[in-house]
């Protein structure tokens, strides 16, 4: 019965992996803790002169409307979306392959190459699409979790998606990261105090947090059985009244 119920209940199911999978050891230090660009992410990016000197000026003492159009204009900000390459098409610049940088190394790189344009430029990078893919541990039931500004560990990540569902296995946590064209995958236990220590592995942009489900044969198997033997009990009692 319990091989027959696993067969037909629980398909639910999702991301599974083996009992002997080779799951990546986390890297949980300093570098870990910045959120990077990678190819999930869509940015957004401030540039000005004179290290950011007219971002203080376009708000004070302005006088006349063409002054505020032209520095509404100089501190307006689009969306960059990757391109097949991982390649960003930016202003100037071109082709510009930010992938694996962090928001700083990102902004460094940029006003580096716009230095050749303008006098100390200043660049401010956001990422504004960070979001991450929940599943709570109630099957398939899933989610699309906005990241905050600030660093997101782990534990916070799954406070934000609402918890972990009572039908979850707090000690199998999976989060799935594409690195490099790969897919990462790490396993955490969180069912001890232990996990405090994985407090310091932070969420990046695009990451899915996958809580396994914990199977249920039992109520499974009554689910789908339940109806075969409400249809068997009414056949032999409309039998049994017809033989009588």
């Amino acid at each position: 019965m319990l091989f027959f119920s696993s067969c037909i209940v629980n398909r639910d199911f999702m991301l599974q992996t083996d009992e002997d999978f080779p799951f990546k050891v986390p890297q949980i230090d300093s570098a870990s803790r910045e959120q990077r660009i990678n190819t999930s992410s869509t940015i957004q990016f401030l540039l000005m002169s004179r290290n950011g000197d007219l971002i203080f000026e376009s708000i004070v003492n302005v006088e006349g409307s063409n002054q505020m159009v032209r520095n509404q204009r100089a501190t307006s900000q689009y969306e960059y979306i990757q391109d097949i390459y991982g390649n960003y098409n930016l202003p100037l610049l071109g082709k510009v392959n930010l992938n694996g940088m962090t928001l700083f190394e990102a902004q460094d790189s940029l006003e580096k190459r716009f230095s050749e344009y303008f006098v100390d430029p200043y660049c401010m990078i956001d990422i504004v699409n960070n979001r991450f893919i929940f599943f709570n541990g109630a099957g398939s039931a899933s989610s699309v979790v906005p990241l905050p500004k600030h660093r997101c560990s782990l534990l916070e990540a799954i406070t934000i998606g609402g918890g972990i569902n009572q039908r979850g296995i707090s000690s199998r946590v999976k989060v799935i990261r594409k690195i490099n064209g790969n897919d990462e995958i790490y396993l955490f236990d969180l069912s001890k105090i232990d996990a405090l220590a994985y407090n310091e592995f932070y969420i990046q942009n695009g990451d899915i947090v996958y809580i396994e489900p914990r199977p249920l044969y039992a109520s499974g198997f009554l689910g789908v059985i339940s109806p075969i033997v409400t249809l068997a009990t009414t056949i032999v009692l409309y039998l049994s009244i017809l033989a009588k």
